[in-house]
């Protein structure tokens, strides 16, 4: 199960892991001598995975596309400074993205224990206001070691999200790299189906023609990984270079693969409405995010125009940010990711997405 670590900068998140596992996500020279976690990091433990998210202001988006694949959050509140800005953004872009269970670690607990009924309270009020939880909330010390067994088993506890096991592989990349000695090697979280070695692919939406082989699941070499779990593949194909390798695309088996250009969706309650009718937005699906107009088609319906296309599918759930990317305006679900090109506010239109939805 991955478990993916939010809240705000310098509540103790890459510390809890390190308590929780016995290493370290950081894994940029720059983040270890910050003491920040700027880039996507994993960590991991007997039947638990855990994802380390940036807490900085200027990282939420890095913080969405690590989200899109998790099972649970493991949400960081500090004792000593309770919830946060970024606290208050994280959990709102978990809701959107359907993460509905998960634990609270109030961290720092040998700092301001006094605290922890006060910090309780809050959190509670601000995971009920985003439509979270209620989720269990534990007073840990990373530092001490005290609460850390008793956070690792109500992770434990919690159930996995369900995954789409049979069927075709859809891997979203989030890194992708040249490694000397082995070759192009893309990572991320497999979102459906199975891979293994030797199985041919397409990079989407390229539609290049890949082979897997070689595959790390969890960090450790494997024949073959399932949905949910972290992947590493490494990808032979005629002519493939790096500059053919994106974090954002996808590798899919060939029936997944459907490049689009406009996504009609369902966007989440409290969605706020521009006075402009075509809106420019930056949208985060996966680890994809890119520039995208926003063309209102009736009650929560919309269609969103995309800068380039995107291999998604209907059920893939998405961020939506400010162009710019200074706020979080909410999310949604993709309905229909082959939308007709005219009709778009018909009667007709309008009822088979309230069917789709």
């Amino acid at each position: 199960m991955l478990i993916g670590l939010a809240g705000h900068v310098d509540h103790g998140k890459s510390a809890l892991v390190a308590a929780l596992t016995g290493g370290m996500t950081d894994r940029l020279p720059e983040e270890r001598r910050r003491g920040m976690t700027m880039a996507l990091g994993y960590a991991f433990a007997p039947g638990l995975s855990f994802l380390d998210v940036p807490g900085h202001e200027r990282f939420v988006a890095v913080m969405a596309a690590g989200a899109a694949g998790i099972d649970a959050a493991l949400l960081a509140v500090a004792l000593d400074d309770g919830v946060m800005p970024q606290t208050e953004e994280h959990a709102a872009i978990l809701a959107h993205l359907g993460i509905d269970r998960g634990v609270v670690a109030l961290t720092k607990s040998d700092r301001a224990p006094e605290r922890i009924g006060a910090v309780m309270e809050a959190v509670a009020a601000l995971l009920a206001r985003v439509g979270l939880g209620p989720f269990p909330a534990l007073a840990v010390s990373a530092r001490s070691g005290a609460g850390i067994g008793e956070l690792a088993a109500a992770l434990r506890a919690l159930p996995a999200r369900a995954r789409r096991g049979e069927g075709p592989a859809r891997l979203a990349i989030d890194r992708a790299f040249v490694l000397a000695g082995v070759g192009p090697i893309v990572t991320g979280t497999l979102f459906a189906g199975t891979v293994g070695v030797g199985d041919a692919l397409l990079l989407s939406p390229a539609g290049r023609e890949v082979r897997v082989r070689g595959l790390h699941a969890e960090n450790r070499p494997a024949a073959r990984a399932t949905a949910g779990q972290r992947v590493a593949l490494q990808l032979a194909g005629p002519g493939l270079e790096a500059a053919h390798l994106r974090a954002g695309d996808f590798v899919c088996d060939p029936a997944l693969h459907h490049p689009a250009a406009a996504l009609d969706v369902q966007l989440s309650a409290g969605f706020p409405r521009s006075g402009r009718p075509d809106a420019m937005v930056e949208l985060h699906l996966a680890a994809a995010h890119l520039p995208a107009r926003l063309l209102p088609a009736g009650g929560a319906f919309a269609r969103l125009v995309l800068a380039r296309p995107l291999p998604a599918l209907a059920g893939d759930r998405f961020v939506l940010r400010e162009s710019g990317g200074r706020r979080t305006l909410g999310g949604g679900v993709v309905l229909d990711p082959a939308p007709p090109r005219r009709g778009r506010l018909a009667p007709a239109r309008l009822a088979a997405l309230a069917a789709l939805a």
